[in-house]
């Protein structure tokens, strides 16, 4: 009894362990593509020094585009409080690896935090968000 005990058991390991496998590669979320990543300049979780503006430039370079291409969104809105109303929004489809930015409306003297987030087009669950924190003086 013991016997046919352990062989159903492990029987029902061997069956179900397929099923628990973890994805190999990057975690994107279900889709065949690779994660995407990005560097941006100013970069990301930096603090930039005050600057006069009244426009403030941002460049993203993305890796691992997917083929149909990504939705870029940039947001930048007051640090505080954490819901403020975000005083330049842009979105913008893109298959290019280097897209430009240019941040307008940022008030004087206001701590402000820029929000990034880029979404593959063929796959929403390939996803990557970034932030900065920068101010005009």
């Amino acid at each position: 009894m013991k016997k046919i005990l352990l062989v159903l058991g492990l029987f029902t390991i061997i069956v179900t362990s397929p099923a628990c496998k973890k994805k190999k590669g990057g975690d994107s979320g279900g889709c065949d593509e690779a994660s995407i990543s990005f560097v941006s300049n100013p970069p990301v979780n930096s603090t930039q020094t005050p600057a006069a503006g009244p426009n403030f430039p941002l460049e993203i370079n993305i890796s691992n585009m997917p083929s149909q291409g990504v939705s870029i969104t940039v947001r930048a809105r007051p640090e505080s409080p954490a819901n403020a109303a975000a005083f330049f929004t842009e979105t913008r489809n893109s298959s290019q690896q280097v897209n430009n930015f240019t941040i307008t409306n940022t008030p004087v003297n206001v701590a402000s935090i820029v929000e990034i987030t880029i979404t593959s087009r063929s796959c929403s669950n390939n996803s990557i968000t970034g932030s900065y924190r920068y101010s005009r003086k």
